[in-house]
């Protein structure tokens, strides 16, 4: 894996982003019950999800599971995540819906 050089300012001083990983866009589906995306690339330690529709989600292992009360993401928006790192970095993100509407989910691994 390469190590992206962050884009410059007029200044020559780094700007601190991230760009969406060629290869890494998953979808994932956010129902009634916990589904999961993933394992991410090795070595992905940013993500960054979005909904149509509003969902609770949770990042982990391949058992994570999502409830009604694990973190809300709202209808429409984007978040951008870590994953944690080393001994503790995540694969996984469960997704459940936030109301009686299934919906689309996106994750981008960013890097």
């Amino acid at each position: 894996m390469t190590t992206p050089k962050m884009p410059r300012d007029g200044n020559n001083h780094s700007i601190p982003v991230l760009r969406p990983r060629a290869g890494g866009a998953w979808q994932g589906n956010a129902v009634a019950a916990t589904s999961r995306v993933g394992p991410f690339t090795e070595g992905t330690r940013v993500i960054s999800i979005w909904a149509i529709n509003d969902v609770r989600f949770q990042t982990g292992d391949g058992t994570v599971v999502a409830s009604a009360t694990s973190h809300k993401l709202g209808a429409g928006e984007r978040l951008t995540i870590s994953l944690g790192g080393g001994d503790d970095l995540h694969t996984h993100i469960a997704v459940i819906r936030d109301g009686g509407v299934d919906t689309a989910v996106e994750v981008s691994e960013m890097e």
